[in-house]
């Protein structure tokens, strides 16, 4: 909202004063038309700080809040985030954990289920099922456990264990961190999240895309607003109804853009990189393009 605020501003402030000659009288003074200029980029860099800043410490949050209040008013049960609420854990590899409780001060599973996926034919490979099982570093000790191995979903092979030890890539820190959806995460928290799914296999162009546009999205406001400068003299004596649909129309094809650009990169059809940045970029070159085509 504030970015077409900050575009209309600027078409406004610049198209009144080229209405009211003010323009000419700043050039008769010898002050050039890219002096006036840096105050714009001052304010675009500062929205885009302020953007920024408000992307990486409210927005997730209000994204949970908005999600939670979403899910009572459709009656729907809520997600659960706390590791006190979560019973299914998808591992680091292939491995999907359900248990009924996890003691994180003794690292113990009560009723602890392991389920081992082909991740290529996404077929069920094994199924471990322990009345307790115990985390000591990256090994996991199993009480009471059985085994059971599958070959295109027919079991092959049952064992019976009083004890059992396997090599576990989670450590009891990844049982009881704070489970998040992405957008309810920072750029760092993000980052991290893709590492963790290339790690077992995932695709992960989507959040890639995603992580781009964390950086790219706040720089909106000073594109916009380089934009705006040279449109503003455009406008003439048109009058301010003129800037304010000039205003409108110039958002519109902005998200538009923005809008396409992400949906091709979501299917791969532009890396992530020109998904995030192509409309910045696009839009920037035409704004420095008309603003050294101004008469000065």
């Amino acid at each position: 909202m504030y970015k077409r605020q900050a575009l209309t501003s600027v078409l406004l402030t610049f198209g009144l004063l080229t209405k009211s000659n003010e323009i000419v009288a700043f050039k008769a003074c010898g002050l050039s038309i890219y002096r006036l200029i840096v105050p714009v980029i001052i304010i675009g860099l500062i929205l885009s700080l302020v953007s920024f800043l408000i992307q990486e410490r409210i927005l997730p949050y209000s994204n949970r809040k908005a999600e939670e209040i979403w899910d009572r008013i459709n009656d729907v049960p809520p997600r659960s985030y706390r590791y006190l609420d979560r019973r299914w854990v998808f591992g680091k590899t292939n491995r999907i954990y359900n248990f009924t409780y996890f003691d994180p001060e003794e690292r113990a599973f009560n009723k602890l289920s392991i389920f081992e996926i082909d991740i290529k034919n996404w077929s069920l490979k094994r199924r471990i099922f322990a009345k307790k099982g115990v985390l000591n570093g990256n090994l996991l000790i199993l009480e009471n456990a059985w085994l059971r191995e599958f070959d295109k979903e027919q079991s092959l092979k049952f064992i019976e264990a009083s004890n059992l030890k396997l090599y576990s890539p989670e450590t009891e820190d990844y049982f009881i961190k704070e489970w998040k959806v992405p957008d309810q995460m920072n750029f760092f928290e993000l980052k991290k999240y893709i590492n963790e799914l290339e790690e077992s296999g995932f695709e992960t162009v989507k959040f890639k895309v995603d992580l781009n546009y964390k950086i790219s999205f706040p720089l909106i406001s000073l594109v916009i607003t380089i934009l705006a400068f040279p449109f503003s003299f455009l406008m003439g004596k048109k009058g301010a109804l003129y800037g304010i649909g000039l205003s409108i129309g110039l958002t519109l094809i902005y998200w538009s853009m923005i809008g396409i650009f992400k949906s091709l990169g979501y299917i791969n059809l532009l890396p992530p990189f020109l998904a995030a940045w192509g409309p910045n970029f696009l839009f920037l070159l035409i704004g420095v393009y008309l603003l050294f085509n101004i008469k000065t």
